[in-house]
């Protein structure tokens, strides 16, 4: 009597616990679009539910993103007051519901598929913790628009205002990042994500030899142009001149005068291109081999559809007949068959002998009357 109330409260927390676990894996499974606890779903009416909802709040998030970028291109256009407050209502909105949103990845991210339970701690100093906290950051410039017109200063004013805050107007492209995570929602996005996945070192190490490419020719390039061509004159000169020079863009803002200089370009040019081509031909060639063996897999599923396996539906009729033992090593002797059931195959068996002897002697005997008489 003693330990039935300790029980009890075990049980209760156990029961608390398991429902708790079970919310964070649901809200995995909607934020994250993450199929890996589609189990917890539940069933087809729950899954679908849990489906819609998942569109719902994607979409949701994504009309936002897309409404910011257009929202700052009018207000840079347009310094109504009106617009002022329509752009800043915006961004609050958008800022609220990225920083739920953040939220919600990091208390669920713990119970992905193969996780650690450390992963929320952890997840701030992730790829995607940080992709989605730099989503955030282009909203507080709202902070400094509305404390200035609170203040009564003109909106034509904070064009020309210096401050973090309305630099952070200017980090809007990294809202992309968000929007990326929305797209691998998508099967060609997805499957696109897997291929990076999967050759990650490799892109790695080409895109460091790419770097430290573009260091060592700033280097050489500002060696040679820097007594000569006035547009060149720091590092940081040469390393944009050296990036705009390996992807081969080439804005002409900047241009070799030198013959060493002009030489280092060409060079440089040449090898850009081979090492370019070398991410793009990896990825192509592992997204179309996704491809071919996601088409595969469906050609051999299509071949096993309609397919009986017969030995399971006998062997299902015998268990129904004889029960789930039947045949079975148990307790190390094999449990016999019924006397009756033995007799019958050897009557059977001898039946299969005799009719086969017979389809042979007709044979013999058909053979014989087609051979002529001597």
């Amino acid at each position: 009597m003693i330990n039935k109330p300790t029980n009890n409260f075990q049980d209760s927390m156990k029961n608390i616990l398991h429902s708790n676990i079970k919310i964070r894996k649901r809200i995995n499974y909607v934020v994250t679009n993450n199929s890996s606890n589609e189990a917890i779903v539940g069933y087809k009416s729950t899954k679908i539910a849990f489906n819609t909802l998942r569109q719902f709040y994607s979409y949701i998030l994504l009309a936002l993103i897309l409404t910011s970028f257009a929202f700052v291109a009018i207000h840079l256009e347009s310094s109504d007051l009106w617009v002022t407050i329509l752009v800043a209502t915006v961004e609050i909105t958008l800022f609220l519901y990225l920083f739920i949103d953040y939220v919600l990845w990091m208390l669920s991210y713990s119970y992905r598929k193969k996780a650690k339970p450390i992963a929320t701690i952890l997840f701030p100093f992730t790829i995607i913790g940080i992709v989605l906290l730099l989503g955030m950051l282009p909203s507080l410039y709202v902070i400094d628009t509305l404390t200035s017109l609170s203040k009564g200063q003109n909106i034509e004013s904070l064009s020309n205002n210096d401050s973090i805050f309305q630099f952070s107007k200017n980090l809007i492209f990294l809202r992309t990042g968000r929007i990326m995570l929305l797209l691998t929602a998508f099967g060609p996005f997805k499957l696109l994500v897997r291929v990076f996945k999967k050759e990650w070192k490799t892109l790695t190490y080409v895109f460091a030899a790419i770097i430290m490419l573009i260091l060592l020719f700033a280097v050489i390039i500002l060696n040679a142009e820097r007594n000569a061509n006035s547009n060149l004159n720091t590092y940081w000169d040469a390393i944009y001149f050296t990036t705009i020079s390996v992807v081969t863009i080439g804005y002409g803002d900047i241009s070799p005068v030198t013959e060493a200089g002009r030489a280092m370009v060409i060079i440089l040019s040449l090898v850009g291109i081979a090492l370019f081509a070398i991410p793009s031909g990896v990825i192509a060639s592992s997204y179309l081999a996704s491809i071919q063996d996601r088409v595969n897999s469906g050609k051999s599923k299509s071949k096993n559809v309609g397919r009986i396996n017969i030995e399971k539906i006998r062997k299902n009729i015998v268990e129904f007949f004889y029960g789930p033992n039947y045949g079975k090593i148990h307790k190390d002797k094999k449990i016999n068959m019924p006397a009756q059931e033995i007799e019958l195959e050897k009557v059977y068996d001898e039946q299969i002998k005799t009719q086969k002897l017979i389809i042979e002697l007709q044979k013999q005997i058909a053979d014989l009357k087609e051979k002529p008489e001597n």
